[in-house]
């Protein structure tokens, strides 16, 4: 019944989203600015399926082609949707999906520049792991990462490890 609601009143189902969510909000606003004002690709990557099923119905409801990658998905569909991503004749602009199914082994480097992490990774290598699925050689574009953070949420503090400094030299 709520996603029957949501379907039906898109433009108060993402104000209800954004209000009950700054991240949520925060993700809508890095859309704008890069899927509809530059045509930009971007990658989301959340930690919780949870997370990402909101991000999936917000960014639905934005009228921005997104695709995710879920659990349940064949190894073939996903590489599908991962092509379809790559293809620059392509409408679909996000991809989303947790990091344990696409925070490794994900090569979009020459369709995509701009990441977005939801939720902080619990220890400074996941973190860097992600960046390398746009920050590789292949990579011709400046690339722009945005670490989505919440204070006095439910989502875990990023460890000690985390708030060191680090470089990756490449």
């Amino acid at each position: 019944m709520l996603v029957e609601w949501f379907t039906q009143n898109p433009v108060f189902g993402l104000d209800y989203l954004c209000n009950a969510s700054s991240k949520l909000a925060t993700l809508m606003g890095i859309i704008q600015y890069h899927c509809v004002r530059r045509d930009e690709r971007l990658l989301v990557i959340m930690e919780w399926p949870l997370v990402s099923w909101l991000a999936e119905i917000a960014t639905f409801m934005s009228g921005v082609r997104v695709e995710t990658i879920h659990s349940d998905q064949t190894t073939r569909e996903r590489e599908s949707i991962i092509d379809e991503f790559n293809d620059p004749d392509s409408d679909l602009r996000i991809l989303l999906g947790t990091s344990r199914l696409i925070g490794q082994g994900l090569n979009v480097q020459r369709s995509c520049h701009v990441l977005v992490i939801l939720e902080p990774q619990t220890n400074l290598s996941l973190t860097q792991q992600i960046i390398g699925r746009i920050y590789r050689l292949g990579q011709t574009a400046h690339q722009t990462i945005y670490i989505v953070t919440s204070e006095y949420t439910s989502t875990p503090s990023a460890s000690p490890a985390m708030s060191k400094s680090s470089s990756v030299n490449r």
